[in-house]
Parts: C-alpha cells; sequence; structure tokens
C-alpha cells in the first residue's frame, strides 16, 4: 500500500497514485501499513501555526495516509501552504475537511473559534484526533463541541516557524498512548516541547506565547538606540541582533543560569553597570512580568467568552 512520507527529498511517482505529486519538500513511498500510516492530517486554519508544522513535518521522516488537507476562507494563506507543500489538498468547507481527516489541528483565533467549533461540531466522531492550538479555549469548551473526539491543546510560539519554537501540551484522559507519541513527534518537528496541567496554559500563552514579541520590542529598542548614539542604522541592525542570538545561543550551549551569565558581563563600576542600572531605574523587570501577567490574563478572558 502507498503512504506519504513527509521528508525533504525529491518527489517520486508512483503508478496509479492518484493525487498530483509535482511536490516539493512530500515524497511518496511504498512502504508497509504501520500502526500510525492511517492518520491523514487535516488543519482549519492555514496562517502561521498551520504553516510551521507543514514545514516541520516536510523535514521529518514522519509518515501519513495522505497529503495534508485544509481549510481557510483567505486565497493568500492557501497559496503559502501550497508553496510549502504544492499537493496539500484545499477543502471547500470545514466540514468537508473533518469528512477527509482523522487528526484534525484547529489553528484559527480564538475569536472564531466558537463559530468553528459549530460547524464542525456535528461531524466530528471517536474516529477524530483533535489538536487545538488557540489561546484560551478550554478543553471543556472543545469537549462540548466534539464529545466524541480525543482532545489534546498545545501552545506552540512563532519560533516553530523556523524549527526553534516551544509547545507546552496538555492532554485529556481520552488520548491514546500512541496517539501521544504521534502528537510529540508532530511538534518536536519544530522545537521543543513540555507538557503541562492544561489550568498552566494561560501562564504559558502569557510568557513563551507572547513572549517573542517582547524580544522582538526589545531588539526594535536596542536598535533605535544604537541609532541615536551615532551608529549606521544597518551596523545597529546587524549588533543588536547577533547580540540577541549571541546571548540566547551563550545561555542556552553554557547551561549557566541567567543570572549568573549577567554578573559576568557586569564590572563594578561599568558601562554595563550603567545600563542595567537605568533600566530597573525604569521598573525593567517588573515591567515584564506585568506584561506576561497581562497576556496570561487576556488568555483567560479569551476563554472565558
Amino acid at each position: 500500500m502507498a503512504f506519504f512520507t513527509i521528508n525533504s527529498s525529491a518527489a517520486k511517482p508512483i503508478a496509479g497514485f492518484p493525487l498530483p505529486l509535482a511536490v516539493s519538500g512530500f515524497r511518496v513511498v511504498e512502504r508497509p501499513m504501520t500502526a500510525r500510516s492511517d492518520i491523514v492530517l487535516g488543519f482549519a486554519g492555514a496562517g502561521r501555526m498551520a504553516q510551521a508544522l507543514i514545514s516541520g513535518l516536510s523535514r521529518s521522516s514522519m509518515a501519513f495516509a495522505s497529503m495534508p488537507v485544509f481549510y481557510d476562507p483567505s486565497d493568500l494563506s492557501a497559496d503559502k501552504i501550497r508553496q510549502i507543500a504544492p499537493s496539500a489538498i484545499r477543502s471547500a468547507s470545514l466540514e468537508e475537511l473533518c469528512r477527509k481527516c482523522n487528526l484534525l489541528f484547529l489553528a484559527v483565533k480564538p475569536q472564531v473559534m466558537p463559530d468553528v467549533l459549530r460547524s464542525i461540531g456535528p461531524v466530528i466522531t471517536s474516529k477524530h484526533l483533535v489538536v487545538s492550538i488557540a489561546a484560551g479555549i478550554s478543553i471543556g469548551q472543545l469537549q462540548s463541541s466534539m464529545p466524541q473526539a480525543a482532545i489534546v491543546r498545545v501552545m506552540p510560539n512563532t519560533p516553530c516557524l523556523v524549527g526553534k519554537g516551544i509547545s507546552a501540551i496538555t492532554w485529556t484522559p481520552g488520548v491514546a498512548d500512541d496517539d501521544r507519541q504521534l502528537v510529540r513527534r508532530i511538534f518536536e518537528s519544530v522545537g521543543k516541547i513540555v507538557e503541562v496541567p492544561e489550568q498552566a496554559l494561560d501562564a504559558v500563552t502569557g510568557l513563551s506565547g507572547s513572549g517573542p514579541a517582547y524580544v522582538f520590542r526589545f531588539v526594535e529598542a536596542l536598535i533605535e538606540a544604537g541609532i541615536r548614539n551615532g551608529l549606521d542604522p544597518q551596523v545597529s541592525v546587524d549588533l543588536a541582533c547577533a547580540t540577541v542570538s549571541g546571548a540566547m545561543a551563550l545561555l542556552a550551549e553554557t547551561g549557566r543560569s541567567p543570572a549568573d551569565l549577567r554578573q559576568d558581563v557586569t564590572s563594578p563600576g561599568g558601562t554595563t553597570l550603567a545600563g542595567l542600572e537605568v533600566l530597573e531605574m525604569n521598573g525593567y523587570s517588573e515591567t515584564i512580568i506585568d506584561a506576561v501577567g497581562a497576556a496570561t490574563r487576556r488568555s483567560r478572558e479569551l476563554g472565558a467568552r
């Protein structure tokens, strides 16, 4: 039997296979059926997280029974999916999508989730494993619309787009062990994973879900500071980006604490201390803590709607 395996090799057609095979990043191979080779991936929503997951899977060796199927009303989003996986199948409706797949990713904004759930609820069955990556939408809300499905909540972040993300996963008791392993492997294809209880997901959203934006805003400020202090704009961009990426690499590779590494750079009476004193005088640490708190509360509010 023929199955699709997702990797970076060149496309190879199999005689008699009905789907278009002029693909990039996906290869059709003959392989024996395994416990998980019956899986058909479906994506409700074709935004950045769906694109990141499909791109990550294109770099893995995981095998599925079909090319991914997706639904998104936006032609622009659909085009981006096809740039990653030209043979991905665009469904005409959410209902059609659910009938074609058995592993469904809910990759839509929280604000539109109620409408999505009303559409798909009647066609979701016990064959479906549903993975929601929407902030604030609780397992209870999902189960009320899809009582027969096994449900997983995941909070990824945008560095998944380059395989450097981190995703927090929480399970319902009905998720089988092999399905758990499958979901782990999928999100490990775009970065690291942690497993947390559901009550922690709002804080995860505030920290790692929204956190990349805080880092980007910090980099913006570093760039502006360099320009104001006389640097060429492009030089300021290069210095700021390399400084942040280098500091993160140092943190990851040494295994030392952020406090220890900060102290290494901070000499008594030196330039770094002068800068840090201004940051703390202006509430730097507390402002970051307050930002994470505000994002956490907003995640809770989205779930309470």
